[in-house]
């Protein structure tokens, strides 16, 4: 089952205008990256972006991906299940995240850059041996493979709901376009499409969820309000909430 456009009212058009131009926007920045591609070392430039990215770019797309659609769609579910208290997994994760970048990435860095290595696993190889580089590529691949399944069916779901696709169908697109500037640009084009899918984020929740989820509820007094009529607001925060 396609879009059934016969039924759509304005507002789904106005959707898929506006996911039309997003997709087109993601495959011209990958088309853009790989006609500038000027690299040397063709594996290296599309694997490891030539190795120059800067901290604002590798930090934008660190957070674009840790906050995709996976993480975003879910953690609206989780909040809806758990209420406040799924909030310590965002302050938890953005922890981890620092500190892993001040304590490990750089390291990370300096021996990938001695070793050139091109992946986890060429790391694990060059530190012990082929056997414990394999393993390690291995498992690695098959958490990404989990995760980034979980992006595509996330950004299918959207798809579904807001133009009314076949879930097939949806992720069949969500995930062909992805497909398509990784290929066209490798990990730089990655990097660039997650920066502007941050920037895409941080205006959609800023100027857009947080203003009409208040409207929803009435304002921020309803909000404050609601709190305070609850026994248990503490307990909401508690890590016991949680499982």
């Amino acid at each position: 089952m396609g879009i059934r456009c016969h039924e759509m009212p304005v507002l789904n058009y106005l959707d898929l205008i506006a996911i039309g131009a997003y997709f087109v926007i993601l495959l011209i920045i990958g088309l853009r990256v790989m006609r500038s591609a000027k690299g040397e070392d063709e594996v290296e430039s599309f694997l490891a972006a030539d190795r120059d990215m800067g901290l604002a770019q590798t930090t934008a797309s660190t957070a674009a991906t840790d906050l995709g659609g996976g993480f975003s769609i879910a953690m609206g579910g989780l909040g809806f299940t758990l209420g406040l208290s799924a909030s310590w997994l965002v302050a938890i994760s953005a922890l981890s995240v620092v500190l892993v970048s001040f304590l490990m990435v750089p390291k990370v860095k300096r021996w990938s850059d001695r070793v050139r290595g091109l992946t986890t696993g060429d790391l694990f190889e060059a530190r012990f041996d082929a056997r414990t580089g394999t393993m390690a590529a291995v498992v690695i691949g098959l958490a990404w493979f989990s995760f980034v399944g979980g992006q595509v069916i996330a950004g299918g779901k959207l798809l579904q709901v807001t133009l009314d696709l076949d879930l097939t169908v949806a992720i069949v697109v969500a995930g062909g376009v992805i497909l398509a500037y990784t290929a066209m640009g490798g990990l730089k084009a990655v990097i660039y499409t997650d920066v502007f899918q941050m920037l895409v984020l941080l205006i959609g929740i800023l100027f857009l969820m947080v203003p009409i989820g208040f409207y929803k509820i009435g304002g921020w007094g309803a909000m404050v309000a609601h709190f305070e009529a609850v026994d248990a607001t503490q307990s909401m925060l508690s890590f016991s909430a949680i499982g």
